[in-house]
């Protein structure tokens, strides 16, 4: 997605430096509007040239001004099948952590199939049929 095709939305909620922060976004994709916000998951399609998708969390939003450009910080899900590691057949193990008064065994979380419409209902979202497409150089 190009700058050009992307607007700010509301005023700025904040400013270091160079550095104007934002809380939204929006922008136009077959012509149908959408506003995304912080903290708001969508789909990512990584690379033009794959069916890989993942879900993206917007976690900044913030606009350069030394160099004109906008730029956004987002947390990737992926699942584990795409990651290197891959699914593990027996779940994530059971780690230890080390506390003042001795050792506390706690589970770690265990990854669950995502899905499209598992994300559109728990995010309480129509379901997207056309994922945000963003390249990485």
């Amino acid at each position: 997605m190009d700058n050009s095709e992307i607007q700010l939305v509301g005023g700025p909620c904040g400013q270091h430096g160079p550095y104007t922060f934002y809380k939204a976004f929006k922008y136009t994709k077959n012509g149908v509007k959408r506003i995304v916000t912080l903290s708001e998951f969508f789909f990512v399609k990584l690379w033009i040239d794959s069916d890989l998708l993942c879900i993206g969390e917007l976690q900044l939003l913030w606009s350069d001004k030394n160099s004109d450009q906008v730029l956004a910080s987002l947390r990737l899900y992926f699942l584990p099948e795409n990651t290197p590691e891959g699914r593990m057949d027996h779940g994530e193990p059971w780690k230890s952590n080390a506390a003042r008064s001795g050792i506390s065994r706690e589970r770690g979380a265990l990854p669950l199939p995502i899905t499209r419409r598992a994300v559109s209902t728990a995010a309480n979202l129509p379901l997207a049929t056309d994922p945000i497409q963003h390249s990485l150089q």
